[in-house]
C-alpha cells in the first residue's frame, strides 16, 4: 500500500509561507457507505483528530474546510468503522481534492495538489525499484547457497541504486525547496569516515561520528517536522541507542535536541514538556537528575512561558528540593535520638556503607519491606554496612515509633526518631514517601537512592564489587 511507504521513507516538510485563504480539502471515496470520515494528524508521538467529517448523503464525499490555514504537516484520512487510512501532505496550497477507493486505498489521486502528486509519483518510483532489488537480493542469496558467482546480480543492484540516486538528485535540483527534497534529505545516509587504530578504537570513533551527525539531514528547526510520523521515533532512537544511560549523558542529549528545536516554537515546547514529564515520572534510579536539570536550566530561566505561575513554582520547588540529594551528591547531615535518648549524627556513624531508611509504623509498604531490611542487615553487618532507620512519625507519635521497632523486630538496626522535629531529616532528604531508602558511602556521598528493600542485597553486592575493583582491597 502506498500509504505504508510513509513509514519507510521518513518525511520532513519544508518551511512555507503562511496563507490567508484558510483550507478546503475535499475527499471523494468510491465504495464507501459510512457517513463519517476522520481526518487526523501527527504531533510528536501522538496521532490526534483534526476533525470528524459527516456526509448526510452517504455518497463518499466529504469536505474539511475552515477560515484559518492548517498547520503544515502529515495528515491522515481514516475510514469508518473499519479503520484504514492514507496519509497526505498539507503545506502552502490547502485547496485540493483527494480521490480514492475505500476498497483499495492504494488507488489514490490528487487534484489541485502538485506536491502530493509529485510525492506519490516519487513513492511509486521507489516502490518499483525496491521490489526489483528485493528480487535480485533473493536471487543473490540463492546463488550464494550454490557457491555460484553473484557478480552479475551485484552489478544489477548497483545499477538500480545508481538510478535511484540519480532520480533523487534530479528531483532535488528541479525542486530545491519542495517537500520531496526534504524527504530525500531526511533519508540520506550518514557517510562515516574511515579511521585508523585498533578495532575497538575504530568502532568507537565511528560511533561518535555517527551520533554527532545523526540529525544532519533532519530539519529540527522547522515547525513542520513535529507533525510527521518519524520525528519521535528518531529522537527516541537517539536516546535509547546512541546516548549512554548516565544522567549526565542524557542531559547533554536533551540540551542538543532543545537547542536544535529552539527556532521551531511548537517543537521546542513539545519536547521540553515531553522530557520534563518523562523524567519526572521515571522509575529509573538516578533519572531525577534529568528532571532537575530541565527544571533549573529551562523552566527556572523563563524558557517555558506557557506554564502558569502556580505550576511553574511547583516544578522549580521540586527540583530545588531534589537537587541536594541526587546520586553523587554529599548527603545532608542531621542528628536524631535513639530510644535511649542518645544523639546520633549521620556523618559520624562509623560504617563503610550507611543505608538510611525513612519509614512509618503504620505504613503498609514498610511492613512488607522491613523483614527484607532486617535480614539484609544481619547478612551484611560484616561488610561494614549499617542500616539507620528514621521514623518519620516522631513528635507526638514518638511512642508509635518505638512500638513499631519492637513489633517489626528491628533491634539489629540503628533506629532513630525526632520527637522535637529539629533534625528536619525527612525534609532534607526529600523523602516524599515511605519506605524511602538511600545508600551512602563512608564519606557521606550518595551512592544509590529510591530502591526497594528487596533490592538491597543485589545493589549492595554490586557496590561492594565496584569498590573492591577501584581500591583493590577487601572491605572490613
Amino acid at each position: 500500500m502506498r500509504f505504508l511507504l510513509f513509514t519507510c521513507f521518513y518525511l520532513i516538510l519544508g518551511v512555507l509561507s503562511a496563507q490567508d485563504s484558510g483550507h478546503n480539502i475535499s475527499f471523494e471515496l468510491k465504495n464507501y457507505d459510512s457517513s463519517e470520515l476522520i481526518v487526523g494528524y501527527y504531533l510528536g508521538k501522538q496521532t490526534l483528530v483534526q476533525d470528524t467529517l459527516r456526509s448526510e448523503a452517504s455518497d463518499g464525499k466529504f469536505t474539511l474546510s475552515g477560515e484559518e490555514p492548517l498547520k503544515h504537516g502529515v495528515y491522515l484520512m481514516l475510514t469508518q468503522p473499519e479503520v484504514k487510512f492514507i496519509q497526505f501532505l498539507v503545506e502552502e496550497d490547502q485547496d485540493f481534492t483527494i480521490k480514492t477507493n475505500a476498497a483499495n486505498l492504494g488507488e489514490v489521486k490528487f487534484e489541485g495538489s502538485a506536491e502530493n502528486k509529485r510525492f506519490y509519483d516519487y513513492l511509486d518510483f521507489i516502490k518499483e525499484n525496491r521490489t526489483e532489488i528485493t528480487k535480485l537480493n533473493e536471487q543473490k542469496s540463492h546463488l550464494d547457497s550454490l557457491n555460484k558467482s553473484v557478480e552479475d546480480v551485484t552489478k544489477k543492484i548497483s545499477k538500480i541504486n545508481a538510478k535511484v540516486r540519480s532520480k533523487q538528485k534530479e528531483v532535488a535540483e528541479k525542486n530545491p525547496n519542495s517537500l520531496i527534497t526534504m524527504l530525500i534529505n531526511a533519508n540520506k545516509q550518514i557517510d562515516i569516515p574511515e579511521y585508523e587504530g585498533t578495532e575497538e578504537e575504530v568502532k568507537l570513533k565511528k560511533f561518535k561520528y555517527y551520533k554527532a551527525h545523526y540529525f544532519d539531514f533532519i530539519a529540527l528547526d522547522r515547525p513542520e517536522t513535529l507533525r510527521t510520523p518519524f520525528l519521535h521515533e528518531r529522537i527516541t532512537y537517539y536516546f535509547e541507542k546512541l546516548t549512554p544511560t548516565h544522567p549526565d549523558s542524557i542531559n547533554k542529549s536533551v540540551d542538543i535536541i532543545l537547542a536544535k528545536t529552539k527556532p521551531a516554537e511548537d517543537t521546542y515546547k513539545y519536547y521540553l514538556s515531553h522530557f520534563l514529564n518523562k523524567y519526572h515520572g521515571s522509575k529509573v534510579v538516578g533519572y531525577d537528575a534529568v528532571y532537575v536539570h530541565l527544571a533549573l536550566n529551562y523552566y527556572a530561566k523563563g524558557e517555558a512561558s506557557w506554564v502558569d505561575e502556580e505550576n511553574l513554582e511547583k516544578i522549580i520547588d521540586k527540583a530545588k528540593r531534589t537537587q541536594p540529594v541526587l546520586i553523587g551528591k554529599q548527603a545532608p547531615d542531621f542528628t536524631a535520638k535513639d530510644k535511649d535518648g542518645l544523639d546520633h549524627t549521620l556523618s559520624k556513624i562509623d560504617a563503610d556503607y550507611k543505608v538510611l531508611m525513612f519509614w512509618k509504623p503504620d505504613c503498609g509498604h514498610c511492613k512488607k519491606a522491613m523483614p527484607h531490611v532486617v535480614e539484609f542487615q544481619d547478612k551484611f553487618k560484616n561488610n561494614g554496612v549499617k542500616v539507620i532507620s528514621f521514623c518519620t512519625d516522631g513528635r507526638k507519635n514518638i511512642k508509635k515509633c518505638w512500638e513499631g521497632v519492637e513489633e517489626k523486630e528491628m533491634g539489629n538496626l540503628l533506629n532513630l526518631a525526632d520527637e522535637q522535629g529539629r533534625s528536619r531529616a525527612q525534609a532534607k532528604f526529600y523523602a516524599t514517601s515511605t519506605p524511602y531508602i538511600y545508600i551512602l558511602d563512608r564519606a557521606g556521598k550518595i551512592l544509590m537512592k529510591r530502591i526497594g528493600a528487596e533490592q538491597l542485597e543485589e545493589v549492595m553486592d554490586e557496590l561492594i564489587k565496584i569498590d573492591k575493583g577501584e581500591n583493590g582491597s577487601e572491605q572490613g
